[in-house]
């Protein structure tokens, strides 16, 4: 299942890059979009930055059967690897999201790219949920929750700005 998602902001890539890659922000962004269980790393390096969030989710969207095959909360691990700034100060980053123990993973792109009035975060990315007879009612049941999230990080971003 294809997710995808855009929001412009009035600051330039490097400003709201700072934002993302900061160890505050990406804290507040997972207590607000977990159960309250979280962990964040940040890697800096010379070529870019990585972002690790490990964070435990409810599963009441889930379909029953599957709920109670992993019980009440799924481990959800976010690795963001942000590369270094381009000539044009656009940023672009792999994403990949993974359930863990269980075979549901998202992998895809995170840009930011200046605009006339500041920069475009986008994200694209394709869930697949590996699990017989239910793959398509697990994604369709995550994919409401990414969004989510995704939209809650431009909140928060737009709010740190």
């Amino acid at each position: 299942m294809r997710i995808s998602a855009s929001r412009d902001f009035p600051a330039p890539v490097d400003r709201v890059h700072a934002v993302l890659t900061d160890q505050a922000f990406q804290e507040a962004k997972c207590a607000a979009t977990s159960t309250g269980v979280y962990t964040v790393t940040i890697t800096p390096a010379v070529d870019g930055t990585r972002v690790e969030a490990s964070r435990d989710l409810p599963t009441d969207t889930l379909p029953d059967a599957l709920k109670s095959v992993v019980g009440s909360t799924l481990k959800i691990i976010e690795t963001v690897t942000w590369g270094a700034a381009a000539a044009d100060g656009s940023r672009t980053g792999s994403v990949d999201l993974r359930i863990e123990g269980v075979p549901v993973t998202m992998v895809g792109a995170a840009s930011l790219t200046p605009t006339a009035a500041g920069c475009t975060e986008s994200f694209e990315g394709e869930l697949k949920a590996k699990i017989p007879f239910f793959g398509g009612k697990v994604e369709q049941s995550a994919s409401g929750p990414i969004q989510l999230a995704i939209e809650t990080e431009f909140s928060m971003v737009a709010e740190r700005l």
